[in-house]
C-alpha cells in the first residue's frame, strides 16, 4: 500500500467534495473477496475519518510554506 499517496488522494477528493465511487485495485487469491472488499472499505473510512480531524487551515499554511515535516 502507498499510504502517503493514498492519503493525499483522499484528501484531494474530500477537498473537491467528491461523492462518487472508489475502486480497489486488488486481486484476492486466497482471501474471501467479500471480506477483503469489506476490509478495504473499512480502511478507507478510517483514513477519511483521520483526514477529517486535520486542521485544514494549518495544513494549507504549512503546505504553502513547504514545511512538509510539520
Amino acid at each position: 500500500m502507498h499510504l502517503p499517496q493514498t492519503l493525499e488522494l483522499l484528501d484531494s477528493l474530500l477537498a473537491a467534495h467528491y461523492d462518487g465511487v472508489i475502486y480497489f485495485d486488488t486481486f484476492p487469491q486466497r482471501e474471501n473477496p467479500v471480506e477483503e472488499c469489506a476490509a478495504n472499505i473499512r480502511r478507507v473510512e478510517e483514513m477519511v475519518a483521520g483526514l477529517r480531524r486535520v486542521d485544514r487551515a494549518r495544513l494549507e499554511q504549512l503546505l504553502g510554506r513547504q514545511e512538509g515535516m510539520r
